[in-house]
This record gives structure tokens, C-alpha cells and sequence, in this order.
């Protein structure tokens, strides 16, 4: 299954087992975490391999993770196999409708703009003890230069 948001290859134990000629797996450091879970993944090992599509090949490493929940294949090795295309997302111009709504209601779409005719009501916890906060800092680097 192609995963565009992994970044890492995977293949499951029991489908490492029944490959016929196994490669050597090579110990492996990654901390795999899954997808919305906070427990990282068991990691058996790793393996370079070559990978073909009908059209390319590439090489990419594959982690093996124990059981039997199938294999991933990541956003660039299935790039680089050539089996997703990216396409730009299509954007609808609203210029005309944007001209009609800044010309129909100028007030609006200009100045600082001002809440009317509303009145706020600000919640104070009188047992809290007012604290003056200091200055902030001007940093060195935009202070004006003194002559």
C-alpha cells in the first residue's frame, strides 16, 4: 500500500518470510511511531533492496516490523517508481467577485476597522493582584544606530 505521508518503508514480518530469497537484515535504529499513537513500532531490522514499477526501479531501504499488518510503501520511493503523480489543485479566480464586494462595500475593506454599537463586558477577578509587566527590550540587532 503506497503511503504518502510516511517517510519510511516497511515490510511486515510474515511477508519477509515468505520472500524466497530473504536479504540479510541489517540492525536498525529507527523509532518508528505509527500515526496518532505515542508507542513506537518493534523494529526487527532493515534492508536495502532494488524496486521496480513497469516503468522504473530504484533503490530503497525496507524496516521490517514483526506480525502481519502488510507493507507501506513511502511518499518518495513511490515517487521515485513514478506511481503517484502530484497535481497542482485547481483555484477558482474570484477577482470579478472580489472587484464587486470591495467596490460595493469600500467601508468595510479599509482602515483599522471598529466593533459598533456593542457593548463588551470584561470579566475581572477582583482576588487577582494587578501586576505591571516591564518594558520589552528592543533587541540590538533593530535598534536605531546612535551617532
Amino acid at each position: 500500500m503506497i503511503d504518502t505521508g510516511a517517510t519510511v518503508n516497511i515490510l511486515d514480518g510474515s511477508t519477509y518470510d515468505k520472500l524466497k530469497q530473504k536479504p540479510s537484515l541489517q540492525p536498525s535504529s529507527l523509532n518508528l511511531i505509527p500515526y496518532a499513537s505515542k508507542s513506537s513500532l518493534p523494529v526487527s531490522g532493515s534492508f536495502e533492496v532494488e524496486v521496480e514499477s513497469a516503468r522504473k526501479n530504484t533503490f530503497a531501504t525496507f524496516c521490517v516490523v514483526p506480525g502481519a499488518s502488510g507493507a507501506l510503501l513511502s511518499y518518495q520511493t513511490a515517487n521515485e517508481l513514478g506511481l503517484i503523480q502530484l497535481i497542482n489543485a485547481a483555484t477558482l479566480s474570484t477577482s470579478n467577485v472580489s472587484n464587486n464586494l470591495l467596490g460595493k462595500y469600500p467601508n468595510l475593506f479599509s482602515g483599522i476597522g471598529k466593533l459598533k454599537n456593542h457593548m463588551v463586558k470584561l470579566h475581572i477577578d477582583k482576588s487577582v493582584q494587578p501586576v505591571a509587566q516591564p518594558h520589552r527590550r528592543i533587541p540590538f540587532k533593530t535598534r536605531k544606530k546612535e551617532s
